[in-house]
């Protein structure tokens, strides 16, 4: 057992010897936890992986990574997804691709992005359709096609949304 002068030693060894506390090895060291800075440095290993077809699907797993470092809120997240999504659609890994896209439209509809949201359903229905689940592919237009009712939209974005999604699904979702 430890007496209570000994205790208050340790304690006061510890404040007034900083460094001490980060020289410890072994299970009880911390180590920093990843931030935006990691997140800057995998994207930048993922950018240079960009340049050999072969690497893509390497590629698309940093910049998962990336975004999962990033801050809340952070735009670059959501670009970071949509970026491992082309990656893999273009990989030929739709499922990935799908679930890349999905994820970006998640993290924009969280923050606010509805444009952005809605520009990645889109892409996530266009691999749904390409995977052949039309159901799908459905559940995904018909949440781009809600989002153009937000009054967050300018009449621009609510436009280039409709456009994407085509003359038919806006027709019968209309009436």
């Amino acid at each position: 057992m430890t007496c209570p002068s000994r205790t208050w030693l340790m304690i006061l060894l510890t404040l007034l010897t900083p460094g001490l506390a980060s020289a410890q090895s072994g299970p009880m060291a911390s180590t920093p936890e990843p931030g935006p800075g990691d997140a800057v440095a995998l994207a930048a290993r993922a950018v240079r992986l960009e340049t050999d077809r072969s690497s893509w699907r390497e590629a698309a797993r940093l910049y998962r990574r990336a975004a999962s470092f990033r801050d809340v809120g952070d735009q670059q997240a959501i670009a970071d997804r949509r970026r491992a999504g082309h990656l893999e659609y273009y990989s030929g890994a739709w499922e990935a691709a799908l679930a890349d896209f999905r994820a970006a439209s998640a993290i924009a509809h969280e923050t606010g992005r509805l444009f952005e949201a809605a520009e990645d359903y889109i892409n996530a229905a266009w691999v749904a359709v390409r995977m052949g689940d039309g159901a799908q592919a459905r559940l995904l237009m018909t949440s781009a096609h809600k989002l153009t009712h937000s009054p967050l939209l300018t009449q621009e974005q609510r436009r280039s949304v409709l456009l994407r999604l085509g003359p038919d699904l806006v027709a019968t979702r209309d009436r």
